[in-house]
């Protein structure tokens, strides 16, 4: 359900300072400036259908509140292989310089889907742009989700808290610490399984925020609300919170960002009775052609059964059908006239089925069937980024929505 324009008496003002339409509805999801995989791009297929639907605002909240690499690409060469499309930094990306873009080093043993896939990601990074590296990402992000999504407004995680809403927030948590903690920790632990770590709830109270030092980020404290200033940035669910309260209508989450909001609205409404908008849940999982643990299992399988006829049949090939050397052999067994012979045409047909393990052949096979399980968990993944699954697969999922 997309409900009416947020009543929130904060929304309006901070839709206006997120450069955001103040009036008309807003769908929005999130994730940090990352190539997306299929699970990823759903949300933002489903933000579009429901933008569609509702004549929505597209929102997308770049989480750019990270310090990592964000040039790193791994792609299904070989046995799997890192691509490092950028010269990169360090430190925060929402103040980070934006990155040189690498010239395209293809890897070997790519298939040629795989290698345009690698291609178009190359050429989102050149035609990204952004003075910062989370602008500079966020926009080969948008290249990469347009042709299924179509394009977003950007609001920035960064800046939430200068946000009127975010402001509104740090004035609470001035104001009453140990009530922000105390029931933050007390959604934290009516939610167990999810291991959302607790926050120090004595001495200098711990806050849902991070401080940037040194260019790294460090759990904030209370002290902090008045020395941090810029410095301090919301963690994850005040940021959902920020958003679902004052910036969206409605927000689409993943399956982790569901459960994990769960914690937000007891939270949240708890401590300042404010009630986050509705959410809904996209996602999906999509293999590579051929790579789904079903196809992995019988590709296995088939090579398990090929390695086996040989060491039992070594002139056979690895059909199933019996050669004529083994077919002979057991014939002779079967009608020998004493038992005399049939041991020693037994005793024949093992010499010579034991130097067929040696035989070069069954070696191969061998091989086969380790590499097959060795390469398994890296074929099975199903989060490789878009451009590398054929476009008939990302069709089938756009049209699943």
């Amino acid at each position: 359900m997309v409900q009416p324009v947020s009543t929130h008496p904060l929304a309006a003002v901070t839709r206006r300072f997120c450069g955001l339409p103040a009036t008309q509805p807003i769908v929005a999801t999130g994730h940090q400036p990352v190539l997306p995989h299929p699970g990823i791009l759903a949300k933002y297929i489903m933000v579009n259908r429901l933008a569609s639907t509702h004549a929505a605002c597209m929102v997308n909240a770049v989480v750019d509140t990270g310090t990592g690499p964000l040039g790193h690409f791994d792609v299904p060469c070989g046995g799997g292989h890192t691509l490092n499309m950028l010269d990169e930094g360090t430190g925060l990306w929402a103040t980070r310089d934006a990155a040189r873009v690498r010239p395209l080093q293809m890897p070997a043993g790519c298939a040629a889907s795989i290698e345009q896939g690698i291609q178009e990601v190359s050429a989102a990074w050149l035609q990204s742009k952004g003075e910062t590296a989370a602008h500079q990402a966020a926009a080969a992000q948008a290249t990469v989700i347009r042709p299924w999504a179509g394009s977003f407004h950007n609001v920035w995680a960064s800046q939430l808290l200068a946000a009127p809403i975010g402001v509104a927030v740090l004035h609470a948590m001035r104001d009453d610490p140990a009530g922000c903690v105390a029931l933050y920790n007390e959604a934290v632990e009516a939610h167990p399984g999810l291991g959302v770590k607790l926050l120090r709830a004595s001495g200098d109270f711990e806050l849902p925020l991070w401080v940037v030092s040194n260019g790294s980020l460090q759990t904030a404290t209370a002290q902090d609300l008045d020395v941090g200033g810029a410095n301090l940035l919301p963690k994850a669910l005040l940021t959902t919170a920020l958003l679902r309260v004052a910036v969206a209508d409605h927000f689409v989450h993943g399956i982790g960002g569901c459960a994990y909001d769960e914690i937000m609205e007891q939270w949240i409404s708890r401590w300042l009775g404010w009630t986050p908008c509705p959410m809904s849940l996209a996602t999906a999982t999509v293999y590579l052609p051929g790579c789904s643990p079903a196809e992995l299992d019988s590709e296995t399988q088939r090579r398990v059964l090929k390695l086996r006829r040989l060491q039992h049949d070594p002139l056979g090939a690895g059909k199933v059908a019996l050669s004529p050397s083994k077919a002979a052999t057991l014939e002779r067994i079967k009608t020998a006239g004493s038992a005399s012979a049939r041991a020693e045409a037994f005793a024949t047909f093992h010499h010579g089925r034991q130097q067929a393990q040696e035989a070069a052949e069954v070696a191969k096979a061998l091989c086969d069937v380790k590499a097959s399980r060795a390469a398994r968990a890296s074929r099975a993944r199903r989060d490789w980024a878009c451009p590398l699954y054929p476009r008939q697969m990302l069709e089938s999922l756009t049209n699943a929505f």
